[in-house]
Parts: C-alpha cells; structure tokens; sequence
C-alpha cells in the first residue's frame, strides 16, 4: 500500500510539473506574442517565406493550379500599421520601395495600412492575395484560445497545437492568391460570389434537421474519396446528391445560390492549400520549409467532413467545396479548364462527371 501510494504521489508530481511547465511556456508565448507589430520592415522568417513562395510558385505553380506558375499575382502581407507587397510585375502606384539591406533577394514595396483583411485585394498592380504577418497570426491564434476557453484550461492547454510556422503560413497566401487568380480568370463570378459573403452571418447554421442532413453529405463525399473503384465513388456521389435535394428543399433560394458559390470561392481555395502542401512536401528536395509539420492540420479537415453540420460558421463550405474539388480530381482531367467558366460550379461538374442527371438542387446561373 505504501509503495502504491508513493508511486502515486510521484505520478502526481510529474503531472503537475508537467502542467506547470506547460503554463508557463504559454504565459511566455503570450508575452512574446501579444503586442502591436508596427516594423515598417518584414521579419526574416516573412522575408523566408515570400522566398519561398516564390520559388515554389515559379516552379510548381503550374502543378497546383494550370497557369498558376506564370499567373501575375502579387503577395501582399500586413501588420498592424503597414502592408507590403511583393511580386508585382510594375511598380505599383501609392506604394514606397523598401530598402531593406537583410531582404535576402526579395524586393517589397509599403504603404500605410487601412484595415486590411485576408482576401484578394485589387491594386494598381492589379489582383493581389494578402494575408497577415506570420507573428500577427500566432497572437490572434493564441489571445482567441485565451477568450474562447474556460479557466484554466485556456492557460495549460499546449498551445503548440494551434502555433504556425512558415510553411502553414505558405499555404494560407496561396488561398489568398487564388482568389486573386480567381479574380482575374472569371471577374464575373467571382464579383457574384463575394457579393453574397455577407450571408455567412445569417445562414441558418443551428438548425438541426439541416445540420444532420449536412453531415450525412459530408460522410457520403469522404467515403466517395476513399473508396478505390469509380463506379463507387459514383453511386457515393449519387447518395450524395440525394441528400443534398433533399436538404436544399429546406433552404431559401439565397442561401441555397449562397452555398453554391460559396463552395466555389472558398472551396477552391481550400482545395489549392492541399494542393500547395502535397506538391511541397513531392518535392521537398527544392524547397526550404518542412513541408511535414501541418500535415495533420489537413487531417482534421477531413475529419471533421465526418461531422460538416457541427462544422462552426461558413467553415463547413470550405470543407464541402474542397471535398468536391478533390472528387473531381479523381474523375476527371479537365475539370479545372472548366471550372472558371460562367455559370459553371463545383456542384455542376460533379454531377457531370460522375454521370449524374440534373436533379432539382434549387440552384440557378
């Protein structure tokens, strides 16, 4: 009994050392992390990273995306006072060029900051994808854990779990730039779908009865990605749809024409950061960054496509598109050419490629 409870005390020791020292790699993280970046240059690991997405664009942009490669796109990343663009073919009108000694080869450009937002952003060297500093991002990450959990689970929970590195941060100004590329390949559609994002706050996300058929959408486009054989992953397809007309039977109109192309702006989006991760981590050998490290980030998406109705927010059209995107990978070679073309959206060319007739999804162009 004696010696039970001393290994019991110990363990309880170590447990609470363990929770001790994690506290207070979090309270260091956060006193690292919350602050106000204002640096009217970029860190070296942004300079890294603008590296190497250039290289990997330059080299492999073609096999994310057809076109991609030689696609005029400038990077655009922001602080809390400046952005900086780099990439753009012309010097762009309103923006001062950063003489920055330790910039490592990339050459960048500034300008004061107006509440710049993660998207595709118009300039005067045209469409360009603009995402935060990797630093900003790591605060915001951390202060959310900190307001969204209970005490004290906020403080000990290890926050290493939800830090990024620059090859996270790669992936993220690749979705950026896509809608950007989006912008520039079908102007048209893309103006149409982002008119409509400010139903994502008044979409019906809690009502069960959608949820659970959402779900059931989501279980049915995972197993169709897993299944090895076509005529599978078809009749998976079919069972898909069924329950997507069904679902859509209990949606207005709007929000029905919401999801749709919403899965197109944010779906390829999604689907061109996997993309992004799985070219990187081929071809490892040319890059600099570990492309290892958020592999399971991409895991747990396509876990949660298991549960997609209790997927918070606008979130679960992310997972849906991408889903999709990736089916039509399996199915077809020239989906990607006809993507991009009016009227034309993800839900359409699946329905198309996996042989399909038109069912009544209350969808129209």
């Amino acid at each position: 009994m004696k010696k039970f409870l001393k290994v019991f005390l110990y363990g309880l020791l170590i447990i609470l050392g363990i929770i001790l020292l994690q506290f207070a790699y979090n309270e260091y993280q956060v006193h690292v992390f919350d602050q106000s970046y204002q640096e009217k240059t970029l860190s070296s690991k942004d300079r890294a990273t603008l590296k190497e997405l250039d290289t990997l664009k330059q080299q492999y942009g073609g096999v994310i995306w057809p076109s991609f490669d030689s696609a005029d796109i400038p990077a655009v990343l922001y602080n809390d006072r400046y952005e900086f663009m780099s990439g753009p073919s012309v010097d762009p009108d309103g923006w001062q060029r950063v003489k920055d000694t330790a910039s490592s080869g990339i050459v960048y450009y500034r300008r004061q900051a107006d509440d710049p937002q993660a998207f595709a952003v118009e300039t005067s060297a045209g469409w360009a994808g603009r995402f935060s500093i990797l630093d900003m991002l790591n605060r915001d990450l951390l202060m959310n854990l900190r307001r969204d959990l209970p005490s004290p689970l906020n403080r000990i929970l290890p926050s290493q779990m939800i830090m990024k590195s620059n090859d996270f941060h790669i992936a993220a100004l690749f979705h950026e730039m896509f809608h950007a590329h989006q912008a520039n390949q079908a102007p048209e559609k893309f103006a149409q779908s982002n008119a409509l994002a400010h139903l994502t706050n008044q979409y019906p996300y809690r009502k069960d009865t959608l949820n659970n058929l959402y779900s059931l959408e989501g279980r049915y486009l995972r197993s169709a990605l897993r299944a090895k054989k076509a005529g599978e992953k078809k009749a998976l397809c079919r069972k898909f749809f069924r329950t997507r007309e069904k679902r859509r039977q209990l949606l207005p109109e709007k929000m029905v024409e919401f999801e749709k192309r919403y899965e197109w702006l944010e779906g390829l989006a999604k689907y061109v950061e996997m993309q992004v991760y799985r070219v990187a981590a081929d071809h490892s050998e040319d890059l600099s960054f570990d492309y290892s490290e958020e592999m399971p980030h991409w895991q747990t998406d396509m876990n949660n496509m298991q549960d997609l109705g209790g997927v918070d927010g606008s979130t679960r059209f992310y997972l849906s598109g991408m889903a999709q995107a990736r089916l039509l990978d399996q199915l077809s070679e020239e989906w990607k050419s006809q993507v991009m073309k009016p009227g034309i959206y993800l839900e359409d060319l699946l329905m198309e490629k996996a042989g399909i007739q038109a069912m009544n999804l209350k969808t129209k162009h």
